[in-house]
């Protein structure tokens, strides 16, 4: 299944106002809803099992912050019915400060941790990875996962299980051994 309207492969945040955006677990569900195809106010608070006053509220804030579009309109009654969609398959925070990425990656975290009791423990995809990468290292890294994001994704059919990644590089504060220094006592 894909999106019946148009969006970008990538759009990077640039502003604290887009990182605070999208770092609510309420929105990050509507952005992931908005991947399948575009949705009114409506049907997002059903999907959400959400007061439609709280999804416009959310949807008003993404909105604001660039991270969706009004992809139509119809005229239902007397109401200007807005269909809204997602200006990109990935957003990437790379462009902003540092306090900023620090506040995104505690919010996606803390969704990830409210998802964790929905893991299958036969589920051999459930995966943590903890790696010490150099700069260099961290720099190729970081590349290969931009690259995997654009060119694997693939909006999900409806009803399949899902699966959500949260990619966080950070520098990290860790003692390093010395160097290597001949035993005395090993030597004799």
């Amino acid at each position: 299944m894909t999106a019946d309207y148009e969006m970008a492969d990538v759009f990077e945040l640039t502003t604290p106002e887009q990182l605070k955006a999208l770092g609510d677990p309420l929105r990050q569900k509507i952005l992931a809803l908005l991947l399948e195809r575009a949705a009114t106010t409506n049907q997002l608070a059903k999907a959400l099992e959400s007061p439609t006053s709280t999804i416009a509220h959310h949807l008003k804030v993404l909105h604001e912050a660039g991270l969706i579009t009004i992809v139509r309109t119809r005229q239902v009654r007397a109401i200007t019915e807005r269909s809204y969609g997602r200006v990109a398959h990935t957003y990437l925070g790379i462009s902003s400060g540092a306090e900023d990425r620090r506040v995104l990656a505690q919010q996606l975290l803390h969704h990830m941790v409210e998802e964790l009791p929905h893991m299958e423990d036969d589920d051999e995809l459930n995966s943590v990875f903890i790696m010490r990468l150099t700069k260099a290292q961290a720099h190729e890294f970081t590349q290969h996962i931009k690259q995997l994001t654009n060119t694997t994704y693939q909006p999900q059919e409806s009803g399949e299980k899902q699966y959500g990644l949260v990619s966080i590089l950070y520098r990290a504060d860790l003692p390093q051994l010395p160097a290597d220094e001949e035993d005395p006592e090993q030597s004799e």
